[in-house]
């Protein structure tokens, strides 16, 4: 019915009151405006088709009072669809709905309403568990007695069968009183089952025999169709069960003799046509990878052909599908052997295929190796003689291809695992180098199991055995978190380092292997260095995280105790194994008990007597553990004392929260009492306390975090401490000033305020020794806070400071110019200095030292990141404790105010030098507003500044600086304006084009840096060489600035076009005198 329908019948029957509106598939079609249709309506019982829905247990809504509902639902009757309130009453079957429920609610229904069965849709739309026996015997009973009085027999369509559980959730106790009662026989007729699509459905939706024989054998439904598939490759395509599917496969050829071959060669029936090879399709349409034995095996039992062969690719079925069993016991030799269009064997079209196909899981692989050696066992064929590229054997090549899932069906099938290749390698030369980290053990100790005990020690081409191999890929654990609820945790099992326990328990060579190590932080022969750095690696994780394994590796050393703390050269710096090991610690979270273990206890695995003395000598100064870790740098300080704990063995703080995910943090108050009792014997300053100690360590972070702990477990001890000197006399401000730590000074001093009577203040020798070992942004800040420390200073020395200063900042805004101008025109009004002396004093070249940089970098190394990292750790910490021992290396660069306000881009520092300006305007035009004479400026701009003997000019082109985006514009203008200043003098050309020390000119530096290139393009000679005697653009890449070089050319070409020219011309004129001139001389003669 429609809405013109309803409105028709709105106009005929005005004074309807009540009206019953079907639901179907929770649509209501009624017109928006029903209830002004019906202006006498006041009630309307909706009914909801199918009432049997499985997800809606709601089967009919009774809307009373219509014409007093809400205007919603006036303008839009449709809305009020299962909208619940006093007018509007849902009625549905009760949760949990007894065989009762169901019956009465479906005699309501056929009885009361007088519904169809087939409306109702009881048979697929209700719960395969809501079946009884009563309500079948019902529904049957209804069924007769409907067939009597005329009602439609139950249909079955696609769209229902899709959307039920019926045919694959029936339990088996009532798909038998089906069978008794013959169900689906009387409520359906074959006549009635004609569309193949249906089927098809259906056949996807059985899972059981039970149903097939109720529907296809019972009822006799058809199943085969014409011009549309077999209906065996239906099954086949979507088999949930396999063992079900080959039931049923079995049941439909008894079925219908001949189904097995009944269509073409695609499986579409037509005519009778039997040319179907359901095997070639099944194994086709599963690429072979996912076909099943049991499948296999109920497709040829029931007449597929096994021996089949495809003509156009030769391929047999274990060409196609090699992992099956099934075929491998069934077809005879010969087929093994066969040779493919691609001259392949299944075996080696497998291997192929394994080469290639990244779909093919681990699993397959394993099953499909199984297969061919029990049957190439069975058939007597060898393994042991195929060999492949570069005379690996099957052995290698499955390792090869990283499948070494299939090494143990290998080793079963006696293959001989001390073969080598063309590069000596044996089977677990390639393993080792070729497994996954943390994975393998198994499948190594099978190959190890399989070799010969002589050949273990074997070396390759390259001098490397597999223990070699191994040690120098070694990639320990990562760190467990401390807090375990957090953290994913990665594999248990340090697999490596069990391979390595295992290659030496069967006799592996330890020396000769870690002689052979080469690359990397090894040295190939040098079996001292090799040995320290193997140790170093084998304690990143080990003795937190395989302690057991460890120990038993460790059996294998000579002389350990004294090997951990051997020194070795990485990078130019000394570190130990112990060393390595404590930096691996600090550097990650490790619970305090977990490495309190590793030195005392049961299981321990170093000796604890090694904590007590010096792990490291560096530059002649003995370093003990404390020492060392304070020297360490980690992103959470804290770690510093959860290894501090460690290594002084005090008793972890319980656990007091009751919140079992709680780590036990380091006991700070014990922590402390130790500390207070350590001290240092020092080369340079004499017994230090542990707060002396911390000040050497140069971290204001660990300064920090140390005076909070002390302050808050031992407040009276930390006066004490605050005041103590060291032996030799020397304070913690004197420490703190020998190494420029200005904020940790500031600390110290803000930390004495409160806890010592006599504050402590910055000395007239704390600034001398800062200035003395070059700390020049120490020297400017205390400076700036203390002018009367400045008299203590020569005018020189406080430029120097200054310059210094600045070259060690990175960000050069204007605040900071502004703030080094004050300082600059403080010290020139308290030394009395006059302008022209002023400005002498800014152009005038200062030495200034620089520390050379840490030469140590991650990139440096190619190992795994952890061990990468911890390596990197540790030679960090032991570089920063010999650079406070000994005097680092330093270089010294001659250079003024003016030659660095233009090297750095410093425009209002060079405003104020040239023109004495301090109102801190940006200006564009400096030098050429200014009234200096150019001999002077040329002075200053050609003065060649070491160790380079680079020029302002070559200055301008260096490093850009960071920090503000409009920083490389100010270098563009500084050298605008230089330029044009220039531009007026006659030197211009000697200038622009004048050599540093390696013959290069400033157009070299522009065009390397990519820096104001485009200025010195149109103003160099590009033809000017270096001392090499090479161009600019035979040096460096200009093909980002070629048109000039292409302009230059073109220039020069038409110039010696014109010089030619201008010659040719010449010579001419030249001809023609001579010819005028005999010609004159001849009529000379004849007038005579």
């Amino acid at each position: 019915m429609n809405n013109d329908c309803i409105r028709f019948l709105g106009v005929l029957f005005p004074n309807i009151e009540k009206l019953i509106l079907p639901c179907v598939n929770d649509r209501l079609r009624v017109p928006q405006r029903l209830l002004s249709s019906f202006p006498k309506l006041s009630h309307v019982q909706i009914f909801f088709l199918p009432p049997f829905n499985s997800w809606r247990s709601c089967y009919r809504q009774d809307v009373i009072d219509c014409q007093n509902l809400d205007y919603t639902f006036v303008q839009n009757f449709a809305k009020i669809l299962r909208f619940k309130s006093d007018q509007s009453n849902l009625v549905s079957i009760p949760n949990n709905a007894k065989s009762e429920d169901v019956i009465n609610t479906l005699k309501y229904f056929v009885e009361t309403e007088r519904f169809s069965l087939d409306k109702t849709d009881i048979i697929t739309s209700l719960h395969p568990t809501s079946f009884t026996p009563s309500l079948i015997d019902y529904i049957l009973q209804v069924h007769e007695k409907q067939q009597k009085a005329g009602y439609e027999r139950i249909t079955f369509t696609q769209e229902r069968i899709m959307n039920s559980s019926l045919f694959f959730g029936l339990p088996d106790a009532i798909m038998d009183y089906m069978l008794e009662t013959q169900f689906f026989k009387k409520l359906t007729s074959t006549e009635s089952i004609i569309s193949s699509s249906f089927v098809n459905s259906l056949l996807t939706s059985i899972t059981s025999l039970k149903m097939a024989k109720l529907l296809f054998e019972q009822a006799e439904w058809p199943f085969v169709f014409d011009e549309v598939k077999n209906p065996l490759l239906i099954l086949i395509a979507n088999s949930r069960n396999t063992s079900v599917t080959s039931e049923l496969i079995s049941f439909f050829c008894n079925l219908k003799p001949g189904l097995i071959s009944l269509g073409d060669e695609n499986g579409i029936i037509s005519n009778e046509v039997a040319s179907l090879n359901i095997l070639n399709l099944y194994l086709n349409m599963q690429k072979g990878l996912n076909a099943d034995d049991s499948i296999i095996e109920a497709l040829h039992r029931n007449g597929a052909d096994i021996t089949f062969v495809c003509p156009n690719t030769g391929n047999n079925f274990l060409h196609i599908c090699p992992y099956s069993e099934y075929l491998a016991e069934h077809l005879p030799k010969e087929y093994f052997l066969a040779k493919n269009n691609r001259n392949n064997n299944p075996f080696e079209r497998l291997l192929k295929r394994i080469e290639v196909d990244n779909d093919l899981t681990p699993d397959k692989v394993r099953l499909a190796i199984h297969v061919f050696c029990k049957a190439y066992k069975k058939y007597d064929i060898s393994l042991d003689d195929l060999t492949f590229e570069n005379d690996m054997s099957l052995l290698h090549k499955i390792i090869s291809l990283q499948k070494s899932v299939a090494i143990p069906e290998l080793v079963m099938a006696d293959l001989n695992c001390n073969k080598t290749d063309n590069q000596g390698k044996t089977p677990l030369h390639l393993y080792i180098e070729t497994c996954p980290e943390h994975t393998g053990f198994e499948t190594a100790e099978i190959l190890i199991d399989a070799m010969d005990v002589e050949v273990i020690n074997k070396e390759d081409h390259s001098g490397k055995s597999p223990l070699c191999a191994l040690l120098e890929r070694y990639a320990p654990l990562p760190f467990a978190s401390s807090f375990s609820f957090m953290y994913i945790r990665g594999p248990t099992e340090d697999n490596h380092l069990k391979i390595i326990e295992l290659l030496l328990s069967k006799g592996a060579d330890l020396n000769r292997s870690i002689q052979s190590l080469d690359g990397d932080v090894f040295v190939k022969g040098n079996i001292e260095h090799n040995r320290v750095i193997v140790l170093a690696s084998l304690l990143y994780s080990a003795p937190i995280m395989a302690p057991t394994t460890l120990a038993n590796v460790l059996k294998y050393w000579d002389n350990l105790n004294e090997l951990l703390v051997t020194p070795t050269e990485v990078q130019g710096v000394k570190i130990t194994p112990l060393c390595f090991m404590l930096s691996s610690w600090v550097y990650n979270s490790t619970k305090v008990l977990e490495m309190q273990k590793v030195f005392e206890g049961d299981h321990s695995i170093l000796d604890k007597e090694l904590l007590k003395k010096s792990i490291i000598t560096l530059n002649d100064q003995q370093v003990d553990p404390v020492l060392y870790v304070l020297f360490n740098n980690p992103y959470i300080v804290d770690h510093i004392f959860q290894v501090l704990n460690a290594i002084l063995f005090i008793p972890i703080q319980p656990n007091n929260t009751g919140m079992w995910w709680t780590y036990q943090e380091c006991n700070r108050s014990d922590l402390c009492k130790a500390l207070l009792g350590y001290q240092y014997e020092d080369l340079q300053f004499g017994t230090m306390n542990i707060l002396h100690s911390v000040c050497k360590a140069k971290s204001e972070n660990l300064l920090s975090h140390f005076l909070t702990m002390l302050t808050s477990n031992a407040p009276a001890q930390c006066s004490t401490l605050l005041a103590s000197k060291t032996s030799k006399g020397y304070d913690v401000l004197d420490i703190i000033s020998q190494y420029g730590i200005y904020n940790a000074g500031k600390m110290l001093i803000t930390y004495a305020e409160q806890y010592l009577c006599d504050k402590i203040k910055w000395s007239k020798q704390n600034l001398r020794s800062a200035f003395s070992n070059h700390k020049y942004e120490f020297c400017f800040l205390i400076l700036c806070e203390n002018d009367e420390l400045v008299d203590e200073f020569t005018l020189d020395e406080l430029m120097e400071i200054c310059i210094g200063y600045t070259l060690e900042r990175t960000d050069y805004d204007k605040d900071f110019q502004v703030s080094i101008i004050d300082m600059l025109e403080f010290i020139f009004k308290r030394t009395n200095n006059e302008q022209k002396s002023k400005l002498n004093c800014l152009t005038k070249p200062f030495a200034i030292t620089r520390f050379k940089p840490n030469q140590i970098r991650s990139d440096n190394f190619s190992r795994t990141l952890l061990w990468k990292a911890a390596l990197v750790n540790a030679t960090s910490a032991c570089s920063k404790i010999s650079r406070s021992i000994m005097e680092r290396e330093t270089i010294k660069r001659d250079i003024s105010w003016l030659e660095l306000s233009y090297w750095k881009g410093l425009n209002y520092l060079v405003a104020y030098i040239i023109q004495n300006d301090t109102s801190h305007r940006k200006r564009k035009q400096i030098l050429t507003n200014s009234n200096l004479k150019a001999s002077t400026v040329i002075e200053w701009i050609t003065r060649k500044i070491q160790p380079k003997g680079a020029t302002i000019l070559h200055l301008l082109c260096e490093d850009l600086p960071s920090g503000r985006n409009y920083m490389p514009s100010v270098k563009h203008e500084l050298l605008d304006d230089l330029l044009k200043f220039l531009d007026k003098t006659d030197q211009f050309d000697e200038v622009v084009n004048i050599q540093d020390d390696n013959g290069e000119s400033p157009l070299f530096y522009a065009i390397r840096n990519q820096s104001c290139y485009e200025e010195f393009l149109r103003v160099s000679d590009l033809k000017l060489k270096n001392k090499e005697g090479k161009t600019v653009d035979q040096c460096y890449d200009v093909t980002f600035c070629a048109k000039y070089f292409e302009e230059s050319s073109e220039a020069e070409e038409q110039q010696r076009m014109k010089d030619e020219t201008d010659e040719e011309k010449k010579v001419i004129e030249s001809k023609k005198k001579s010819k005028r001139s005999v010609t004159s001389k001849k009529q000379t003669k004849k007038k005579k």
